[in-house]
């Protein structure tokens, strides 16, 4: 019996964030705001909602990280769609940490 594995993390490609931002979601590698997870506490979405607007999404929009926290200096506001089908955005930046970069997610929600 086969087991079901994910493939490796591949290297960055700074031409291409959305691609780096789809890999680590689909790592697990991202955080939540306290303004998205109050979100999903109230039931608002859910995570699997953020997951697949991002993993299936576009980036639609890159902005200057105005408290310049991010990696690159930029957030990216990606539009995709909900488990039931519906317009979903996320904003969120590149960050780092001791274990490497992640997502961090700033706001997200059902548009």
């Amino acid at each position: 019996m086969k087991g079901w594995f994910l493939p490796k993390k591949t290297k960055k490609d700074a031409s291409d964030p959305l691609a780096w931002i789809q890999t680590l979601v689909r790592f697990g590698d991202y955080e939540v705001s306290r303004h998205v997870y109050d979100y999903l506490e109230d039931g608002d979405f859910k995570l699997d909602d953020i997951e697949n607007s991002i993993l299936n999404g576009k980036l639609e929009k890159t902005q200057n990280d105005k408290k310049c926290e991010s990696v690159n200096g930029k957030k990216y506001t990606i539009r995709g769609r909900c488990r039931n089908g519906l317009p979903f955005e996320t904003v969120g930046k590149l960050m780092e940490s001791d274990d490497g970069e992640y997502y961090f997610l700033i706001t997200a929600g059902k548009r």
